[in-house]
């Protein structure tokens, strides 16, 4: 099995959940129930191309651990507990979003589109290993006329 590498903490649980069974065919009672969670019945899981497949199922994880994470959200009662959950979900998103990009390249060089693949890697690597940030102008501030 193939682990994320994100330059973000994510609890093993979620990393878990996220990869889970994304790689190969998974059984199909399994993949319906993840979809389901989508709201896809099984004549639509049936229809779907396999990369289609394979990316709503990292979305079918990620709304798992996500909702687990927001039920202890609810729960919090700390501040700090509060923004280490706010940081959680933060990168079970950026990890799904990862993940995602990554079957697509996947599929996008099985089908000899290599440069769309490697366009897509260069925005997973910057997702991962973000550069610094532009710095903004800041305006001054107002002085107050004496009169």
């Amino acid at each position: 099995m193939r682990r994320l590498q994100v330059t973000v903490i994510i609890p093993m649980a979620f990393v878990f959940m996220l990869v889970g069974l994304v790689q190969g065919e998974p059984d199909a009672p399994a993949v319906n129930r993840r979809l389901n969670l989508l709201e896809m019945n099984d004549a639509q899981v049936q229809n779907l191309s396999p990369v289609l497949k394979q990316v709503r199922l990292v979305m079918a994880d990620q709304v798992l651990a996500i909702g687990a994470l927001e039920q202890k959200l609810a729960q919090a009662t700390e501040a700090q507990e509060i923004h280490q959950l706010e940081r959680e979900m933060a990168a079970v998103y950026l990890a799904a979003e990862i993940e995602i990009l990554e079957v697509q390249a996947r599929y996008l060089r099985r089908d000899g589109r290599v440069a769309e693949a490697e366009l897509l890697v260069a925005n997973v690597e910057e997702l991962r290993n973000p550069g610094p940030r532009p710095v903004t102008k800041t305006v001054p501030q107002r002085q107050e006329v004496q009169k």
